[in-house]
């Protein structure tokens, strides 16, 4: 593997990492950029160091999964039964998935994998905001008619 394809590998890693990142900061969450960032350009450096020591690549992202769940599990927060921070640890694994195809070279898959996490971080803050005033206005409609 050549210098320019680890660079490449690395930066695309770290481009999805950090479009993750910058939703996650917009919407000021403990996990922001640089979290997402370095969770995704290590996780392909861990990947294309594996490829160049020929290791069972399946093991090595198996340490990965078990490795990052405890980061994730940092993220989440309880308070008076209130729970925050489960989609920043969704996020955070799903950018490491993105780092393992990304470190193997899997452009597509890395291209594809963002769209979709982008999507369901924004694309789907729209849709459940949509739902939730929908909700509000049945409750409205049905709380308004049991006064009569």
């Amino acid at each position: 593997m050549t210098w320019l394809d680890i660079a490449i590998r690395l930066g695309v890693a770290a481009g999805a990492g950090m479009a993750i990142g910058i939703e996650r900061e917009l919407r000021h969450k403990v996990a922001g950029l640089r979290t997402h960032m370095l969770v995704a350009i290590g996780t392909a450096s861990i990947m294309i160091v594996a490829l160049q020591m020929d290791q069972n690549a399946s093991r090595v992202v198996q340490g990965i999964v078990t490795g990052i769940g405890f980061i994730g599990a940092g993220t989440i927060l309880r308070d008076e039964g209130h729970i925050e921070g489960v989609t920043t640890a969704a996020g955070i694994w799903a950018c490491t998935m993105i780092g393992v195809a990304a470190g193997n070279g899997y452009y597509k898959v890395t291209v594809i994998a963002l769209f979709f996490v982008l999507f369901t971080l924004v694309g789907c803050v729209l849709i459940e905001r949509l739902l939730h005033a929908k909700d509000s206005e049945v409750t409205k409609r049905a709380g308004g008619s049991d006064r009569g």
